[in-house]
């Protein structure tokens, strides 16, 4: 597997080197993440939606032979605007996200906290592991893109 880190530089995502080399070695549990709240999840059905508008996702999750998707419905928050209700519901998706990482047994427990910096809302996920230590991946952006 190849490790995916926050990169300044690239303003997202970016492949990690290590001596010159691609990380590709063992499951990586900051890629996890990193994939499962940057990457978009399609909407819901039941999402505010215009009747036009793409339900996006990743097109691996057809595959899926348990019909897991991939990602997360952050991307619907993009252009809303930095209030606590976007802060609150911004947390509910990255959890809900990362949901898999518990069901898989990766981790005993997530939590997401979020918060308004600067008019734009970011989140921060706390990861709690198997052995009681916690890890923090993130911030992650959710609002400011319009």
């Amino acid at each position: 597997m190849l490790a995916l880190t926050y990169s300044e530089n690239v303003g997202g995502g970016d492949v990690s080197y290590a001596s010159g080399a691609l990380v590709a070695s063992g499951f990586d549990l900051d890629t996890a993440v990193y994939i499962s709240v940057e990457c978009d999840a399609p909407s819901r059905f039941d999402d505010p939606l215009t009747v036009d508008a793409p339900r996006r996702g990743w097109w691996g999750d057809a595959y899926d032979a348990d019909g897991v998707e991939l990602g997360s419905r952050l991307w619907e928050l993009e252009r809303a605007p930095a209030t606590d209700t976007t802060a609150a519901e911004a947390a509910k998706r990255t959890k809900e996200a990362l949901a898999w990482l518990v069901q898989d047994k990766h981790v005993r427990a997530v939590d997401v906290r979020a918060e308004i910096v600067d008019a734009d809302v970011y989140v921060y996920p706390t990861l709690t592991l198997l052995d009681g230590r916690t890890v923090h991946p993130g911030p992650f952006k959710v609002t400011g893109y319009g």
